[in-house]
Order: structure tokens, then sequence, then C-alpha cells
């Protein structure tokens, strides 16, 4: 699978709200009312993520987590990166809606 390049990855994060290109990974800081949702949305994450057989970074802190992923073995950004984060967005939206402040 190739690496998606700079300019694209650029272009394509125009339509991924909150989502940045840092330390060559897409990264993205979600933000919940409670701990307790933000373990509902990881338990998401984690099923989308099996499903892929690709799996990002997760750091929790209180009601905050970052997800970050990137396709480590050919040291930067892929198409199924892009399918992750698409996804990560429609589970926030399937599980808490509109509100989140991310």
């Amino acid at each position: 699978m190739p690496i998606v390049s700079t300019a694209e990855i650029n272009e394509r994060l125009k339509h991924l709200q909150g989502w940045e290109f840092k330390n060559l990974a897409l990264q993205k800081e979600f933000v919940f009312p409670t701990f307790t949702d933000v373990m509902i949305f990881v338990n998401e994450v984690a099923q989308i993520s099996e499903d892929l057989a690709h799996h990002p970074d997760i750091a929790i802190h209180h009601n905050n987590v970052t997800l970050s992923t990137t396709t480590g073995d050919i040291g930067g950004v892929t198409e199924v990166d892009f399918q992750l984060a698409n996804k990560f967005q429609e589970a926030e939206k399937t599980v808490f809606g509109e509100w989140s402040k991310a």
C-alpha cells in the first residue's frame, strides 16, 4: 500500500474536522463530557480497528482521548489510515451525536 503524499494528506484533511498531520500520522483529540463517555468511544475505536486490522495509538486523559494513526511498517500515512479516521468520525457522531467539542 503506497504512502499518501503530504499534498494529498493536506487536501484530504480539509474534509476531516479536527484532524491534523503530525509526526507522520493523522491525529485528533476528541473531548467528551465524562471519562465513561471516553471509554465508550474507545471501545468503538477498538472494534473498528479490529475490523480493519489496523490499530491507532490511543492516549486517554480524563475526558479527552487522542487518536493517532499511521502505517508504521512503511513509515507514513496510507489509505487505511484515512479509512480509520473517517470511521472514527462516524463512530463519534453515531454514539454521541453532534455535540462533541472536537
